[in-house]
């Protein structure tokens, strides 16, 4: 892949990205209480895509 001077590369958009969900808690993490999904099923990761 060419990268084009002065634009991120891929990690930085990958670390940008990941820091951006976390920070408006698009991903929120709790092992403690996982969260149960509409299905009934559990998962300690919500990923919230609206």
């Amino acid at each position: 892949m060419t990268l084009i001077a002065g634009l991120p590369d891929r990690q930085q958009i990958a670390e940008l990205s990941a820091r951006t969900l976390l920070e408006i808690e698009a991903v929120l993490f709790n092992a403690d209480e996982p969260f149960t999904f509409t299905s009934g099923k559990k998962s300690p990761v919500y990923i919230d895509c609206r």
